[in-house]
């Protein structure tokens, strides 16, 4: 266990195999303490021990999955695929979500005229609050813009935003939502 933390340290990785019995330390502390030192690390476990608390132990540890010995090579291939793709989409949604903020971010809405600074000021206040809000403006004036930069800056910024075109409902339908 100590070990392969060292080496972990040393070189980042992409998956970790621990056995849960380890002559040092269990592999659940492996666990935790390599999602230390890495966050992103994508864990296996494999045991020759396996109850449904320890598996249960080991999900809640961080574990990616949870293996019982004895196993095919080839099922323990195809975990580490699952595992790595696993890795690859939340890496690349990570990404993603940063890309969106850097473009709905304040500095993309171009305006230097004292009601374009009244807006900003105001995206930053109400950005700040769980307060839903109704952006009205002419067509073409970047009312997406500043809904998208409230969004990206508020506590929701990690959660889908929602936009709704109101001159899309029919007059009756919008009135009773």
């Amino acid at each position: 266990g100590e070990g392969g933390l060292k080496t972990l340290r040393e070189k980042p990785s992409d998956i970790l195999l621990v056995d849960l019995m380890l002559p040092s330390m269990s592999g659940l502390d492996v666990i935790r303490r390599a999602r230390e030192i890495q966050p992103a690390l994508v864990s296996i476990v494999m045991t020759g021990y396996g109850t449904i608390s320890s598996a249960i132990e080991a999900i809640k540890a961080g574990a990616f999955h949870y293996v019982t010995k004895p196993f095919e090579l080839e099922d323990l291939y195809s975990l580490v695929s699952k595992g790595l793709e696993n890795r690859r989409l939340r890496d690349e949604n990570v990404a993603l979500r940063q890309a969106l903020r850097t473009k709905f971010s304040m500095e993309n809405i171009i305006g230097t005229s004292p009601k374009m600074q009244e807006v900003f000021s105001m995206v930053e206040r109400v950005a700040a609050t769980d307060s839903t809000i109704l952006i009205l403006g002419e067509s073409g004036t970047g009312k997406e813009l500043v809904a998208k930069a409230v969004h990206f800056r508020s506590r929701r910024a990690e959660r889908p935003l929602v936009t709704v075109n109101c001159a899309a409902i029919p007059e009756n339908l919008l009135e009773s939502e």
